[in-house]
């Protein structure tokens, strides 16, 4: 007598608890009896039939009480808990909701993704209400639009299918603060009193430039308040957090800290407040703090010298150890030119998608490099292959692939080498880091179905080489630097077809769907296939459409968030220790450009369409 979605978040739940990791088997099933049809072909641990009447009523009886607990959470009284963990599942009964605001203030909503990440849906006024199209298992949430506060939450139930939601106030300092440890009742109070971004206490932090309208997992942004100047000399007395570098008006964290304390203990004071449950990944690279312009700054020096000194207003704590620039929005501008020589003088990186984070600089490929490029790999190019994940394994490289390639050393060549030194400025991250260049040669009809660079450990568990040269997958290919050699007629975009976080497609040749990007010589493409945390990105979904008219001359650095042994030699060597020095006059070089950009004073944000590339 139960809705097919109540029995498939059922489902869902039991397969989290089993640990199967293949929840995403059950998101294409229209129906339960589709699903149910499809039992046979499952391991043995989702085999849920199999469960006792004992196991099966705990399962029943948590899932209930997680939905209970959940249901009107803040309709007035205390706030509901900022990390719910509540997420949207899938559902397939269309209701419509309706939120009206009563909460005397004007508030945004916010759909919340099957990742637990809030799409913001727009600000709804004081005493009026908007109806929204949903499905039933979606989460929605409110908060307030000027402090950021968490007022409402709700995940949608099937029936009926029009509802009614009255958005409330949840108290204030008083309500929001009971209940809780005397440090973070002190730390909701003093957010509550000084932690809007537009304060005098953070009135000169440039956020501007890494916030982003989305969450970055990971990236999390730190501001400096400052003090009068004590018996010691430090005048730093906390940092207000904005957690995952999600644009609000509010810190969403603080923490004491002084000006003597190292980086490294800035980093655990930061994280045991940000993430206190975090657990450390075996082999994984340890977190770190970076400029605002992705400068690595060193964790044993003292953070009012080094990292936070009188000229430095901001900081970001990595998770994941490799620093990521922020996408901000789409088309928001950030100039390079500080930092990057050679090339055109006008070399900005601009944001193309958020979802997966895409950014293209124009004009970066000098005509020399691309010359020598092709004229170094040209005669060794040959039949392209793939890595087989073990359900693939007999399967035709054709099925995916149709192109040829070659890996294209850089050693002893000046220009290859100039080339690889502006790839580690552009990224930030060491060239050391990346394999070598792939030179790709698309010809008539040539295609690569969509796929990710990463390795995904559940896709190579029988591969102990791969297993061994990932650390389990904590070791990966962090970001994608594509380039573009030659400008094709017709065909040969670069297509994402889970733009926007999009389903994965039934079709991974269907180049019509989600975000393309038309070939241009001399242009390159960034994409991140990690987030800062270091989680995989499934988003990062890509592929190479056909070529219709023409030919597609690319290459790609796959750069790792760890050491490989491609780019060993001494001139690598040292542009990777070049990159990894603190100086502190290239330091204040750097702050500056930061401070031009965050006061509009350097382009920054083009709110016309982008050039080059499509939505669809």
């Amino acid at each position: 007598g139960v809705s097919s979605s109540w029995c498939i978040a059922f489902v869902e739940d039991f397969l989290h608890v089993a640990a199967c990791n293949s929840v995403s088997f059950w998101r294409p099933c229209p129906t339960l009896h589709r699903c149910r049809d499809r039992l046979p072909t499952l391991p043995p641990c989702m085999a849920w039939q199999r469960l006792g009447r004992q196991q099966l009523a705990l399962l029943v009886l948590a899932w209930a009480a997680r939905a209970a607990n959940s249901a009107g959470s803040g309709a007035g009284g205390g706030c509901p808990p900022e990390n719910s963990g509540l997420r949207s599942r899938m559902g397939h009964e269309a209701v419509k909701p309706t939120f009206a605001n009563s909460a005397e203030e004007t508030v945004t909503l916010y759909w919340v993704d099957a990742d637990g990440m809030e799409q913001p849906m727009g600000p709804l006024t004081d005493g009026l209400a908007t109806s929204m199209n949903s499905f039933a298992g979606h989460v929605w949430r409110a908060r307030s639009e000027a402090t950021g506060k968490l007022l409402w939450e709700q995940a949608l139930e099937a029936s009926p299918a029009n509802q009614h939601f009255e958005i409330a106030a949840c108290g204030g300092v008083a309500a929001a603060t009971a209940g809780l440890s005397p440090e973070a009742a002190e730390e909701q109070a003093w957010l509550e009193a000084h932690g809007r971004r537009d304060g005098p206490e953070l009135s000169g932090c440039p956020v501007s430039v890494l916030l982003s309208e989305i969450k970055v997992r990971g990236f999390h942004v730190l501001c400096a308040v400052r003090g009068p100047t004590s018996a010691d000399g430090a005048t730093l007395e906390r940092l207000c957090i904005f957690a995952d570098g999600l644009d609000a008006e509010v810190c969403s964290h603080s923490v004491k800290i002084t000006g003597n304390a190292t980086l490294r203990e800035t980093v655990h004071s930061v994280l045991a407040r940000v993430q206190p449950r975090r657990r450390t990944r075996p082999r994984a690279p340890e977190p770190a703090l970076f400029s605002a312009s992705g400068r690595r700054l060193p964790l044993d020096r003292v953070l009012e010298d080094v990292g936070m000194p009188s000229y430095r207003q901001v900081l970001v704590l990595v998770e994941g150890g490799a620093w990521h620039w922020p996408p901000v929005k789409v088309g928001f501008e950030r100039p390079l030119y500080s930092f990057i020589h050679g090339g055109s003088d006008e070399i900005k990186l601009r944001t193309l998608s958020l979802k997966p984070r895409i950014f293209e600089v124009k004009s970066f490929i000098e005509e020399r490099e691309c010359d020598r490029m092709l004229e170094k790999a040209g005669p060794h190019i040959q039949k392209s292959g793939v890595v087989l994940k073990d359900a693939d394994h007999g399967k035709a490289v054709d099925d995916w692939r149709t192109s040829e390639n070659y890996f294209l050393p850089s050693t002893g060549d000046s220009i290859l080498e100039a080339l690889d030194e502006r790839v580690q400025n552009l990224t930030r991250i060491p060239i050391v880091n990346s394999e070598y260049a792939q030179i790709l040669k698309y010809s008539y009809r040539g295609r690569y179905t969509a796929h990710t660079d990463y390795f995904d450990p559940k896709d190579y568990k029988k591969d102990k080489r791969t297993m061994e040269m990932t650390a389990n997958g904590v070791h990966n290919r962090l970001l994608t630097v594509f380039m573009y050699m030659s400008d094709v007629e017709k065909g040969g975009e670069t297509y994402f077809p889970s733009y926007g976080g999009r389903p994965a497609p039934q079709d991974y040749e269907d180049c019509s769907i989600g975000l393309s990007v038309r070939p241009e010589r001399q242009k390159v493409i960034i994409f991140y296939n990690m987030h800062p945390n270091g989680d995989l990105d499934p988003d990062s979904l890509h592929g190479g459409c056909r070529v219709l008219n023409g030919t597609k001359w690319s290459a790609n650095f796959w750069v790792w968030n760890v050491k490989q042994n491609y780019k060993s030699s001494s001139t690598a060597s040292s542009m990777a220790a070049a990159l990894e020095k603190w100086e502190e006059h290239r330091d204040r070089l750097e702050e500056e450009v930061v401070s031009e950009l965050a006061a509009g004073r350097l382009s920054g944000y083009t709110p016309t369409g982008v050039a080059g590339h499509k939505e669809l």
